[in-house]
Parts: C-alpha cells; structure tokens; sequence
C-alpha cells in the first residue's frame, strides 16, 4: 500500500527543497569541506545539462550566469570557512568568473540563434562550450585545492578527549593590608548582654534532584524515545533565554564552557575575559587557541527542541535547557564553520564531518533527547537506528 503524504508533509517538503536551493546562493556564514564538495559536483552537472537540455540563445546565457553565482557563494562561504583573507576571495572568484563570462559569450554565437549558417555546425559550438567549461572547472578545481590545503592540518586533525571540567587559574585581586598596619583598639569595659533569643532554624526541606542522563545500550536508548511528528510552527530563539549566569559568578554559559573544555589551562580575568587555552572541536578536528572562533553548539538544537516537545514548556523550563551545565553533553565547544553548517539539523539530515566520532554524536543525541523528554519523527528514529548500528 502506497502511503499518499498530505498537505503538511508535501508543504514541509517544498520548504526543505526550497531551503537547499536557496542555500546555494547564500552569501553569509560559511561551509564545511563535504558539503561543499557535494554542492560542487551538483553544479557540475547542472553546467555539462544545461548545455543539451537549454540550448536557447535567452535561457541558456541565464542558467549560466545563475551557476555563476551560486558557485560564487559558495567559493566564499568556503574561504571564510578556513579563515582566508578577502583578498585572496576577490582574486579567487576573477578568474573563475571570467571563465564563466567567456563561457556565455561563446554560447551566445552559437547557429541556436538562427542565423542559419555562417559554416559553423552545432557539434562544433558544443565543443566550444564544453571546452570552455572545462577550463571554468579545472579553474574551480584548483581553487578546490586550495582552500582545502590550507585548512587540511584543522580538518585531519582527530579531537582529543576534553576533560569534564579544565583547570582554571583566576587572576587573584590585590592583597590584603597587614595585620600590623591596622590600630589596635583601646579595650572597652565588659558589659554583659543578656541572651537573645534565637528562633529555631527552619526545617530542611530536600531540593528535588537533578534529572540524570540516562544509561543502557544504545537500542534500549532508541527504543525509551517517544516518536511523533515535528511541531513545524511558532519557532522564536528569543523564546529560549540563553547564555545566562546561573551561579552569579561573572561567567556566563558559554564562557563556562569554553573554560571547561579548555585542553590546556586558561586564565579568566575581569568581565570573565578568557585567555590562554585551545580547544579542539570534536566535530571536525579543528584546533585553536582563539575562543571567539568557536561556536558553543546546543547539542540538541533549539529549533530542533521546540519542533520535538519544548513549544509546550514555560519559559523557566526552555531557559534551563538552553544554559543547562548539568549535563556536559548539552552543549559542546566546537568550530564556528561546523556548527553553523549543522543548523538545526537532526542525525537523519546531518552528521560531523569527523566520521569517528558519529557514535558518540548520535548516542549524546539520544540521551539529550531523552534526559528533556523530547520527541523525535519517524525520519529521524530511521537514521539513528541506521547510523547507530554497532555503537
């Protein structure tokens, strides 16, 4: 029997398609090296089709220049992704855009147009094409070359273990004065007080304890998740209050952290300003001693919590979860490009680019999920099981 979607999947389809379109022509943020690739390849093929299936003197020109600037924003979003000056992004895209142009120029003499000879055959124009494409990509392949050369030591780079809580040296305020240097207070004659009376303490009342992470194999994991279609409306990231300082300490939740998954020892300073350390992005390997390259990741994302239960919590509940330093694997020090191409992807949409690491990912997922009671769809439950075998 063939299961007929209906009007809210097919609409949440058009949106995931659309999404991915529009993705290519995005100029903000960055990408990861196997996305990239993929996104590559799919407009290699889209250039080498559009060639027999648009051969029209208005349209095909058009489609060309349309890849053209896909392939823009994502040689950009590239470079940004491992940290090249703009510089080197305008003197990357002018040749590559100028093989683009030739390649437009050169279609639009084509016979398509109707001139109706000129001794010219439309083999021999789709040579012309096809050889001048074939420069634009070998073009684009050296670029391929290198930006990935100059983030191959980051991307090849397995994470080391980052410790449950990283040492921490505080920066220590002025001394005190001496004990000598203070006056000694001339004695005052003894009078005796009469007691006070003192109201007993309060009864202690025992604080209700903190969930814990749940434990056990990871199918039995799998199994304890309660599966049931995404929420798909009302999402606002305001509506989960984040980066708080629940201790009062200076800290907020995200510098909390980074001094925690710190490798090596940091110093805090005032204003809970971080120096010293590295960290090591258990993503995609990437290393750095520079915090503000990092992204603190929700390990569960917050449109992915509210699309899974949390649109049913008060705001006190979506706070907790947002800053929650009870669990280490809530939230994750990771590198900016890594994070921000995982969105708010679930495992059945995306996955680290470090593949040693999918178990742990995956299994984190799930106890994450289970600890704050939340849902997950059929799609997602599917790629869990699958990727998850073995681990």
């Amino acid at each position: 029997m063939v299961k007929v979607a209906g009007p809210a999947e097919a609409a949440a389809s058009l949106r995931r398609v659309l999404g991915h379109v529009a993705d290519y022509f995005n100029f903000t943020g960055v990408i990861g090296s196997p996305p990239y690739r993929k996104k590559i390849v799919v407009l290699m093929f889209a250039t080498i089709g559009s060639l027999f299936f648009f051969p029209s003197e208005t349209l095909h020109p058009i489609i060309l220049l349309v890849i053209a600037v896909a392939l823009s924003g994502l040689i950009v979003r590239r470079l940004r992704a491992v940290g090249m000056p703009w510089w080197l992004v305008f003197f990357g895209l002018v040749p590559l855009l100028g093989w683009v142009f030739l390649a437009v120029v050169v279609s639009r003499s084509s016979p398509w147009s109707g001139d109706g000879g000129g001794g010219r055959s439309v083999d021999m124009v789709v040579s012309k094409v096809l050889v001048s494409f074939v420069a634009t990509f070998l073009t684009l392949a050296l670029l391929v070359v290198s930006f990935t050369a100059a983030g191959a030591s980051a991307d090849t780079t397995p994470p080391e273990p980052a410790p449950a809580v990283g040492p921490l040296i505080v920066e220590e305020s002025e001394e005190p004065p001496a004990i000598e240097s203070l006056p000694v207070p001339e004695e005052a004659p003894t009078i005796e007080a009469e007691p006070e009376v003192v109201d007993p303490p309060p009864p202690v009342v025992d604080e209700e304890p903190a969930p814990t992470p749940p434990t056990g194999g990871f199918e039995q994991l799998v199994a304890g998740l309660t599966v049931t279609p995404e929420v798909t409306a009302g999402y606002d990231r305001d509506l989960f209050r984040h980066w708080s300082d629940a201790d009062g300490d200076g800290c907020d939740t995200r510098r909390e952290v980074l001094i925690a998954e710190s490798v090596t020892p940091v110093t805090v300073g005032g204003g809970c300003s971080i120096t010293g350390g590295e960290w090591v992005s258990a993503f995609d390997g990437v290393r750095t001693t520079d915090p503000s390259t990092f992204d603190v990741d929700h390990f569960v994302p917050l449109k992915e919590a509210w699309d899974s239960g949390a649109d049913a919590w008060d705001e006190a509940r979506r706070e907790g979860f947002a800053s929650d330093l009870e669990y280490a694997g809530s939230l994750i020090a990771v590198s900016a490009s890594s994070n921000r191409t995982k969105g708010a992807s679930d495992p059945a949409e995306w996955l680290p680019p470090s593949a040693a690491y999918h178990c742990q990912y995956i299994v984190t997922w799930v106890r994450v999920k289970l600890l704050w009671d939340l849902s997950a769809d059929t799609a997602e439950i599917a790629a869990l099981k699958n990727y998850g075998a073995g681990c």
